[in-house]
């Protein structure tokens, strides 16, 4: 049918003109869809549509998986470590292939019955892990412990392993994540870094009581034969009188001081009265000298029933008593000092307390973390090289302690020399 409008020109005749219709098509797409109606033949290609886009995204989803899967082995195996996740539900374990390798574990079948676990990591190791579980189970708290292994397919193991609950919304642990590394070589080699620092302390001892014995064999001989020569010169001069008489009067003092000092240069290399006396007496004596010379009363308290110490553990017990005593006497104004030493088991406890001025300058609650001399240097160095701990606390104007805790013996691996 051929529709036509009509329409007024300017000379007032009527004019027809063609009405232009919009396709059907068009008027389909905008019409709003009504159930029922045709439309309905666009869905399966717009399914044919949804479906490929999902298998693309699908696919695209694991290559993701697959490539960060890759990423997190390599991280593991870098890291010689590897990840697992515990069921209590089923007392069994899930883990990654980092750790089958690692512990050997069977890639297949998993879940891993937690009963078999003796089979690979021994009896002792398997309870250890068994306790450790149904601790941070019950307490819903991450944890991290260490142990050694037997494994059935090769030499012992040392595992440090990290516990992580999952908790539910009631705050109940229901499963736990978690990471175990192979720390075996790093335990060897600080094992060895311990048994080389062992052994330079011992040289550095052995040095010490060289030099001091050499001081006290050349020079303090070399002084005393000194003052014996002034001596025999002052009586072959009598009547020694004016300027001459005060030189050497000033020479003979002169060489005492050098005496003195060589001396305590000798003492501070290497007590000598720790082989003479013992550790218990050296300290006793040498805590009235210092009294007896600046005037601070120095208090002991050493327990009768102190068991023998490893040369090492005293000779540092001692140096850290000597280098205190000397700052307390240089720094800390202080009128009384208490030195106290104790024993609980395999472990000696060093507190040297003043009722000083203390520390202006100490950071924090009594930390030791503060710009020191080399004196306190020299002490932390020390008592860390013996597996000890060193800490210093300190109240303004009520005083400082010096806090130190050592091996009473040292361990096996570190006195291989």
């Amino acid at each position: 049918m051929n529709l036509k409008k009509s329409a007024k020109t300017k000379s007032g005749k009527t004019a027809t003109q063609p009405i232009r219709k919009t396709p059907r098509v068009s008027r389909k797409l905008n019409r709003p869809h009504r159930p029922g109606s045709s439309q309905r033949s666009d869905l399966p290609e717009l399914k044919k549509l949804s479906r490929s886009a999902l298998l693309a995204l699908i696919a695209d989803l694991q290559k993701t998986v697959h490539t960060q899967d890759h990423l997190l082995s390599q991280a593991e195996a870098l890291g010689n470590l590897g990840t697992w996740e515990y069921d209590p539900s089923t007392d069994s374990l899930t883990y990654s292939r980092s750790l089958a390798e690692l512990i050997g574990f069977p890639s297949d079948p998993q879940p891993f019955p937690m009963s078999a676990l003796d089979s690979v990591i021994g009896p002792g190791a398997a309870t250890r892990v068994r306790d450790d579980l149904s601790e941070v189970l019950k307490a819903a708290q991450h944890r991290v412990s260490q142990s050694t292994c037997e494994l059935a397919s090769r030499n012992s193991q040392t595992h440090r392993t990290a516990y992580v609950p999952l908790l539910d919304e009631s705050g109940v642990a229901v499963r736990l994540l978690g990471v175990t590394q192979d720390i075996t070589q790093s335990k060897a080699i600080d094992q060895e870094l311990r048994r080389v620092s062992h052994r330079i302390l011992t040289l550095r001892n052995e040095e010490q009581r060289r030099m001091a014995r050499e001081l006290h064999e050349t020079a303090s001989q070399t002084l005393a034969a000194l003052k014996l020569t002034l001596g025999k010169a002052t009586r072959a001069l009598l009547p020694v009188e004016g300027e001459a008489a005060q030189c050497i009067a000033s020479a003979l003092g002169l060489v005492d001081d050098a005496l003195r000092e060589v001396r305590s240069v000798s003492a501070l290399l290497h007590p000598p009265m720790l082989e003479e006396v013992g550790f218990a007496a050296a300290l006793h004596a040498y805590a009235r000298t210092v009294s007896d010379r600046s005037g601070i009363r120095i208090a002991t308290h050493i327990p009768e029933s102190l068991i023998q110490m490893s040369a090492e553990v005293e000779i540092a017990l001692f140096r850290v008593v000597q280098e205190s005593l000397t700052n307390i006497h240089r720094h800390a104004h202080a009128n009384s000092c208490l030195i106290h030493i104790a024993q609980v088991g395999e472990i000696v406890t060093l507190k040297v307390e003043d009722d000083g001025i203390g520390i202006p300058n100490l950071n924090g609650n009594g930390s030791s973390h503060f710009p020191a001399g080399i004196g306190i240097s020299g002490m932390r160095e020390r008592i860390t090289q013996l597996d000890g701990t060193f800490r210093i606390s300190s109240v303004p104007r009520k005083g400082t302690t010096v806090h130190v805790q050592l091996p009473v013996r040292l361990r096996e691996t570190a006195a291989i020399c």
